[in-house]
Formats: structure tokens, sequence, C-alpha cells
């Protein structure tokens, strides 16, 4: 058989040989972006010919079809009704108490009139039931950012959501909090009215000495504490202000190992992006700020021990289309970070990023949202020669979505053979209106 690159289309052919020096008519498949280069060879060691491809302006990444044998290829993942409305954020946990991994999404476009929430339960098999959806109370509008966590002591996750006040009215901003049932249903709560300053991110943790999981919310020009009453209402704590930061990305772990959560900020200026580590004194307020420069981008923020060393490190990725930039930021222990790899070149955008170990060596790998280039980006952990870690990381092949525009991504292990595998969004339509999809990507290892 021939296969050729098609340059300025998003598709590669197939023709298959008849013997004789002519070829069957051709097949078109799908990929990311334009096609640049390619190559055949059995990749996956099945004994049957696969295809690898680069794309124009992206010759670090490749992305790869898998062969049938027969002059096919594997279908693209299967995807999933999701909701009627553009999800911005997906949280993979066991929501209605089954045992299988469900997903929780976050309708970027929910108010009291759409869907916030959607709810897609899990079957333990890699496939996932029709969404159940859910309002949000009365002046709610636009979320921005959740955070997943047992806030009222059940043991059943729920869901806290930022967002703009509702329309015609003003500030301020409230936090919408979902109560879950322990079988996947949500209540919302009455919005609570805390933000001035247009919220933009949070992330859950225990900030002050209780048991109860606190909120930190990014907004412009500072962060603020809201501390857990533990029935899932909050009360406003301290908010520490900056001169000229607007958080756009948060995370919360202790850093300096001293048993107190630290909190983590990306932000990026017109001239630079820089990032904040705040170390936490244990009553919701934090030390003076520690100021780290970092490729200048959209951020987003990860904290693991990519290094292998113990203390916990931050992975940054900086976004300027048309390239991504990964920087890992290698912790010392006691609250202070030295630059240890810079990666040019991992994707084309980043709109999400998780970390988990997908690969089963007990290191951290990094999953993004390549949304311009049609898929997801995987960044293996590396070791070296003794088995421990570098702080590096190895690029993986281009996974194509079953869908363009893929916009949020979570980790899990849907099917329950032990591996993770990963859970994104992609716009789709139900008849002439916007819709969402979930597709998976099931992990399978090559013996």
């Amino acid at each position: 058989s021939a296969r050729e690159a098609n340059n300025n289309a998003s598709f590669f052919s197939v023709r298959l040989g008849n013997g004789d020096g002519t070829f069957q008519p051709e097949t078109l498949l799908r990929t990311s972006l334009d096609a640049d280069s390619i190559a055949v060879g059995d990749l996956n060691q099945d004994g049957n010919q696969d295809v690898a491809l680069t794309t124009f302006g992206q010759s670090d990444s490749i992305w790869m079809e898998f062969g049938k044998g027969d002059g096919t290829f594997l279908p693209l993942p299967p995807s999933f009704e999701a909701g009627k409305v553009g999800a911005a954020l997906a949280v993979s946990g066991n929501f209605d108490d089954d045992n299988h991994l469900d997903v929780l999404l976050m309708n970027r476009f929910g108010n009291k009139d759409f869907r916030v929430l959607a709810f897609l339960p899990g079957s333990g098999t890699g496939t996932f039931g029709a969404p159940v959806e859910f309002n949000a109370h009365t002046d709610f509008s636009t979320p921005r950012d959740m955070a997943v966590a047992d806030f009222n002591g059940d043991e059943t996750l729920d869901a806290a959501v930022i967002g703009d006040f509702y329309l015609g009215t003003s500030p301020p901003s409230p936090l919408g909090v979902f109560t879950n049932d322990g079988h996947g249903v949500f209540t919302p709560l009455a919005p609570q009215p805390f933000f001035d300053n247009q919220p933009q991110s949070v992330v859950a943790a225990r900030i002050d000495a209780d048991a109860d999981t606190d909120l930190v919310v990014g907004q412009n020009l500072s962060i603020r504490v809201l501390l857990n009453n533990g029935d899932a209402t909050f009360t406003a704590g301290p908010e520490t202000t900056f001169t000229s930061v607007s958080p756009h990305a948060l995370a919360a772990a202790d850093l300096n190992m001293d048993g107190k959560t630290d909190v983590v900020v990306g932000y990026n200026r017109f001239t630079d992006t820089l990032v904040l580590v705040l170390l936490g004194k244990g009553d919701g307020t934090f030390e003076t700020p520690i100021e780290l420069s970092v490729p200048r981008g959209d951020v987003k923020l990860a904290i693991a021990d990519f290094t292998g060393d113990g203390p916990l490190d931050i992975l940054v990725t900086s976004a300027q289309f048309p390239s991504v930039t990964a920087t890992v930021l290698r912790g010392t222990g006691d609250g202070n970070f030295e630059t240890l790899v810079t990666l040019p070149n991992v994707a084309q955008s980043a709109e999400r990023l998780v970390v988990g170990d997908v690969d089963g060596d007990n290191r951290p790998d990094v999953a993004i949202v390549a949304r311009e280039s049609d898929g997801i980006a995987i960044l293996l952990g590396r070791g070296d020669l003794d088995g421990l870690n570098t702080g590096d990381f190895a690029r993986q092949p281009l996974y194509l979505t079953s869908g363009l525009r893929p916009q949020t991504v979570t980790l899990g292990d849907f099917d329950g053979d032990g591996d993770l595998d990963v859970a994104s969004t992609h716009e789709g339509f139900d008849g002439n209106l916007l819709s969402t999809e979930l597709s998976t990507l099931e992990n399978r290892r090559i013996p």
C-alpha cells in the first residue's frame, strides 16, 4: 500500500495496492494539524503496520495511528454525551459510592438557567452513563473554576464553584457550593457572596488547624481564604493582596514540610510571567511571597515530587501559541525552589494539565490538553541509570481525541485494569446546538 501526507489539510490518505502497480481509491483519515512527514512501522509490536506523523509548525510532536492489518486503523476513542454546553473542567472521583470512577464536569456557560454541573456515572469498564445535569442557585453566572472535596464531613465528594455575579446584578460575585447526597445527586446551597474582584481560580485544602477542607480563591490583585464551618458553608478568612498580580492559576500543598498548607500562585503580566510561593502559617495567613521567574505565557501549575528526592516540586507550563514551555522548579524542602529543567515546545497550547503515574514506573507524568492540536500531550517522568528521578520528561506522541478542540482532561482507572486512563471533553453537536462530549484514552501496556 502507499500512504501520503497531505500538506495544508487535516487528514492523511491510505491507498491499498492491487499488486500490479495500481492502487485502490484513497481512504482519508483525520489528523489534528497539517501533516508534514510520515513514517510506517509496527509501533506497538502487534504485527500490523502503523503510521506515525509529524505536523507542520510542530516539529517536536508526533502522533500515531495503529493499524489493524487490513489497511484500516483502530477507530478514535468512543465519545459519550456530556451535556449541552461546553465543559471548562473535568474531575474524576467516586461520586455515587459504587466503587467505579465517575466524571464531574463544570460547564463554562452555566448559570441559574443553564446547568452548571454534569455528572457522568462510570461503569468501571471504560464507558459512562447519560449525563445528569444540575442547575445552580439563582444569582449565579459564568463559572470560572471548581474544587472538589468533602466539604460537609459526610465522606462524599462535593463541589465548590466560583463564578461571576448574575447578569443584571452587581458584585460581589458568589461562591456556589453543591452538596452530594452520596449517589451523585448534587444540591446547590444558597450562593455566598465573597468576591468583589473577579474570581478566577480556586483550590481546596486544609488551611487552618481544624479538620475541615477550606478554599483558597484567586481574584484580581489578591487571594482570599474561605474557612469551612464544617457544613459546606464558609466564612471569609484573611485576604492577601498584591500590587500587580492577578492569579491565573493556584495550587496548594505542604512545600516546606512543616505540616502547614502552602499556596503557589501563577500569573502573567504584559512583560513577564511569575510564580509566587506563599508559605502558610496555619491560620489562613501567609509569609511574604517568594517570587520565581518562569518563561512568559499563559500559566498552569501542578505540584508533585518530580525529582523523587522527597520535597515537592512545581511544574509550570507557559503557553504562547504556537508553543508551550514546561519548567520544573525543584523544591529544596524549606520553601525555596530552583529551576531544574526547561522544556520548550511540549505542545501548541495548554488549556489544562493533570499529573499522575500513567506508565506505572512510580514517577509522576503529565497530561496536557493541547486544544489547538486536537489532542492530549503526554510527558513521561524520566529516571537515571540508578533508577532515580531526574525531574526531566520524555515527550510522547500527541494522542488525538475523538472530537475537535478538547477542553479539559482528568486521569483515572476508568476501565478497572489498574492503569490510569485519560478522559477529556471536546465540542460536539446535538442537532444544530453546541454540546459537550466526553471521550477516554484507555491505557494499554505493550508486552
